[in-house]
């Protein structure tokens, strides 16, 4: 086989990697909505050293194992990197809908309080 022959098979996985990445990240989304509506953290120690455990069972190359555990290690580090960042941009909006609340209701009562001040001057 030539080199150009391994470069299509590797092509071929990477496109299925990418393919299952997306995925992945899709149901992580998901796993980050449901951890915030219970309030659960995004870490979770004891999930992901399970995870290491049982993944490097499933690889059949022990010399693979080690290599494996390093990808693991850097795809949950880019799932809990995009949880984090995604809860921090959904609590900036909430902040910023929060103030334009206030803001919108602050308005509303100052408008409030200038028609009762005009309707007691009316009745002076």
């Amino acid at each position: 086989m030539e080199l150009e022959d391994y470069r299509k098979q590797l092509d071929k996985i990477d496109e299925q990697l990418a393919l299952l990445f997306e995925k992945r990240m899709e149901v992580i989304e998901n796993v980050r909505i449901y951890k915030n509506k219970h309030n659960l953290p995004v870490l979770d120690k004891k999930r992901e050293d399970d995870m290491h455990v049982k993944n490097a069972g499933i690889i059949k190359n022990k010399d693979f194992v080690a290599c494996h555990s390093k990808f693991l290690s850097s795809i949950l580090a880019i799932s809990k990197e995009y949880m984090m960042e995604k809860n921090s941009a959904e609590n900036q909006t909430a902040k910023v809908v929060e103030q334009e609340d206030n803001h919108i209701q602050n308005k509303e009562d100052s408008s409030l309080q200038k028609d009762k001040k005009k309707d007691d001057e009316k009745s002076l």
